[in-house]
């Protein structure tokens, strides 16, 4: 079945490569068809329910962080894809983005100069604990997790599941990225782009975490490591029996790396030729 013509929902889970996907999604729909969210509930389908119906309509692509149903028409319609990430990892990854200051609603954490990885753990932010279930299951992240309290743990889980497993029209890994990259591609019915990493950490002032700060954050995310644990047994069903083509995962990696070479040639020549302009000056 041809997908093309469907609006697409990127489910975007923070933290987990959502920069690159976005990127990439961006530039083959077009930003004017595009309506991204920013994380805040209300004001996002506040700004979404002010578009003229007919513009509204037109909306081909939905990107950013939002819970998985909104109440809206046109998202409900939407083929949803997903980029899950390791829970552990994940967290790791947004502890050091508040303590280098890039979140402006917990600037407050970096400011002094002295970040607490520990005194940030024991903050109750709803970031650090399960957030890919909460997304999932419509539990407002920022909270701190009244619809888990309400369905329970085990029923979290499995409506979680469900949606990923059953209703999304694909997810990846960002662990085994080039193979989720073409098994979400190729779901919307589109040819997977080469791609480049956005928004990847600078070497430098990387945190270093204590093992009972890891088992703090393991402890905190238990259903995150359950839902992403099912998620990779299923990633792995998939990519054996076929559902995932290994050989489209294949010659896309070749072509990736190819396209790497170019990059990286293009890069170390006008290197070079700026070193060589400068010695003749």
């Amino acid at each position: 079945m041809n997908h093309k013509n469907q609006p697409i929902r990127f489910l975007h889970f923070p933290k987990t490569a959502g920069t690159t996907l976005t990127s990439a999604l961006s530039r083959i729909y077009g930003r004017k068809h595009m309506f991204a969210f920013t994380g805040d509930a209300d004001k996002d389908r506040a700004r979404l329910l002010k578009i003229a119906p007919s513009v509204r309509s037109d909306i081909r692509l939905f990107v950013g962080h939002s819970m998985y149903e909104t109440g809206i028409p046109e998202i409900e319609r939407a083929r949803t894809i997903v980029m899950l990430r390791e829970p552990i990892d994940r967290v790791k990854s947004f502890i050091q983005h508040v303590a280098a200051g890039k979140s402006s609603y917990l600037a407050e954490y970096a400011r002094s100069g002295n970040f607490s990885i520990d005194g940030f753990l024991e903050s109750d932010n709803g970031e650090l604990s399960n957030l890919q279930t909460k997304m999932l299951i419509n539990n407002d992240f920022p909270d701190s997790g009244d619809r888990i309290k309400e369905l329970g743990d085990e029923a979290a889980i499995e409506l979680a599941k469900s949606r990923l497993f059953e209703e999304a029209a694909s997810f990846g890994l960002q662990e085994e990225f080039d193979a989720g990259w073409v098994a979400i591609w190729n779901a919307i019915g589109r040819r997977p782009p080469l791609y480049s990493y956005l928004n990847r950490k600078k070497p430098g002032g990387k945190l270093e975490f204590s093992e009972s700060q890891i088992e703090k954050i393991r402890a905190l995310n238990s259903l995150d490591m359950e839902l992403y644990k099912a998620a990779k047994e299923e990633f792995i069903r998939r990519r054996a029996s076929g559902e995932i083509d290994n050989d489209d995962v294949n010659k896309f990696q070749k072509s990736q790396r190819g396209w790497r070479g170019k990059l990286f040639s293009f890069a170390w020549n006008s290197a070079r030729n700026l070193v060589s302009k400068d010695r003749l000056n």
